[in-house]
């Protein structure tokens, strides 16, 4: 019976990342605009055709990135095979080397998928919050981009997952911990501050034999040393120092000069740059942080500490909007740990007794997934760039006010700027749809859609999930199977009793 709600658990995932990856190949733009991200994968193939650690002084139009760059290792490295196939198959085209991101989004939808599982959730609530963080938040437009925030965000999953699978598997749940936390150093060596919180779980989780035992300390310890050791090596390589990691010429020589309050300000009430405003149906996860701590205090108060320190750390950042981007892209990695407190509260409606009060709650959940829905088609409808640089091509003097009108007016900021470009007959921004939909969007849409139903209807026809959406079952079964050790009191060695 394990083994076969594990391979029904697999196959969940599995669909949820073919549905992601279809949508997200369907919406790619076959370029990188970004200044970042463009830096990033020039080093890749730098490594490729140069053998050199320093990138193309022509990439660098900021000149700040010359002779090397100072971001994390990680996404170039992610994007070496991306290239080389790119560069075997069709070297004038970026269609191939742009999937990158794509497929490490896909692979994050199928880590919420068994990190819900993991905490005891139904099947179709996991679904729906993996398809939801993939599809209604900055997930789509991130999937557009080189930048090192989903990596960051996998890394993050990662590390979750492999502290809830730990109690019941050392090896393996320690490795996960210790590949997750080797990641997010690789991808962004600041990122320490996301999954410090994290890791800290452990010790609440895990019982203290599995954590001091000589196998769970190997696998956990190994990925960090080596990655900690290469990213001396490399400190040292750029910059003569092995604890510079490249963040004061990231800063441009500003670093942390926002005051924290205005930084917060921006991202949270600013309409082009408010955490909400591009992923309203976030929202669900502020009362689940509540349900998740009647459940499970150290997973609360470790997601939330995480979330909690990266908006504190990017307020203070000389740019905490990220740039140009589309939202506080910085702050991506926490939408994946959102997601997951929102998919607490999905799971609670599910025990309301009350129909008319579930219905009520999931009209405003459907609510929220429809506005998250319409803003996430903007984002890659129009090119995120286009409007900021329409707006604010005017005279010097002119600037600053549009520039402000962009952050923070309702009628000029981003999501309206990319309504106004879509109204004016902009040209679309994904290649496959520019000049009317062509074979490979189309084929696309159709898996994504196959995908997302098939998934849906296979969640919702498991033996255990009795409780219809707005009906109550007199059964009393109720996924008994995926409970995991964080929702079973009578767990005292840490033993999942899935």
């Amino acid at each position: 019976m394990r083994r076969s709600n594990t391979t029904r658990d697999a196959q969940l995932a599995i669909l949820v990342a073919v549905a992601l990856f279809a949508v997200y190949v369907a919406a790619q733009r076959g370029q990188i605009k970004s200044y970042d991200g463009s830096i990033m994968v020039n080093l890749a193939t730098r490594l490729l055709t140069r053998h050199t650690l320093s990138i193309d002084p022509a990439t660098d139009a900021l000149h700040i990135q010359s002779p090397f760059a100072s971001y994390g290792f990680g996404t170039t490295l992610l994007y070496l095979p991306f290239d080389a196939l790119q560069r075997a198959v069709k070297p004038r085209s970026a269609a191939l080397l742009t999937l990158a991101n794509p497929m490490v989004l896909a692979a994050c939808g199928s880590l919420l998928y068994l990190i819900g599982r993991r905490i005891g959730w139904r099947r179709s609530v996991c679904v729906l919050v993996a398809l939801g963080f993939g599809l209604l938040t900055t997930a789509l437009w991130q999937s557009t981009e080189a930048f090192s925030e989903p990596g960051v965000t996998l890394a993050s999953l990662v590390l979750v997952f492999g502290v809830l699978l730990w109690p019941e598997a050392e090896v393996r749940g320690a490795l996960l911990v210790g590949i997750g936390t080797a990641m997010a150093i690789l991808f962004r060596p600041d990122s320490l501050l996301l999954v410090a919180p994290i890791a800290l779980l452990v010790p609440f989780i895990v019982p203290r034999e599995r954590i001091l035992a000589r196998r769970a300390l190997v696998a956990f310890g190994t990925p960090i040393a080596a990655v900690a050791a290469f990213q001396l090596w490399y400190n040292s390589y750029r910059f003569g120092s092995v604890l510079n990691s490249g963040i004061s010429h990231q800063a441009r020589g500003r670093g942390f000069d926002t005051p924290i309050l205005q930084g917060l300000d921006l991202l949270l009430r600013s309409p082009s740059r408010g955490f909400f405003w591009t992923s309203p149906i976030l929202v669900l996860a502020l009362p689940g942080f509540v349900f998740l701590y009647r459940r499970n205090r150290p997973l609360a108060i470790a997601l939330g500490v995480a979330v909690l320190a990266r908006f504190l750390f990017f307020a203070r950042w000389f740019t905490p909007g990220g740039g140009v981007a589309w939202g506080p892209r910085l702050l991506f990695p926490v939408t994946a740990l959102l997601a997951i407190a929102a998919g607490a509260t999905l799971e609670q409606i599910w025990h309301w007794p009350s129909p008319r009060h579930r219905g009520i709650a999931w009209l405003a959940v459907a609510s929220l997934a429809a506005a998250s829905a319409g803003v996430s088609v903007l984002s890659v409808a129009v090119g995120y760039e286009k409007y900021w640089q329409q707006w604010t091509a005017v005279s010097t003097s002119a600037g600053p006010a549009r520039s402000h009108a962009y952050y923070w007016s309702l009628a000029h900021n981003a999501i309206a700027g990319n309504v106004h470009l879509l109204r004016t007959g902009v040209a679309l921004a994904p290649i496959h749809f520019r000049h009317g939909p062509d074979g490979v969007g189309v084929f696309a849409i159709a898996i994504a859609v196959v995908a997302i139903v098939t998934a849906l209807v296979a969640a919702r026809n498991d033996v255990g999930e009795s409780r219809s959406l707005f009906g109550h079952s007199d059964d009393g079964r109720s996924e008994r199977s995926g409970k995991s050790a964080l929702w079973n009191a009578s767990t005292r060695d840490g033993v999942s009793q899935a």
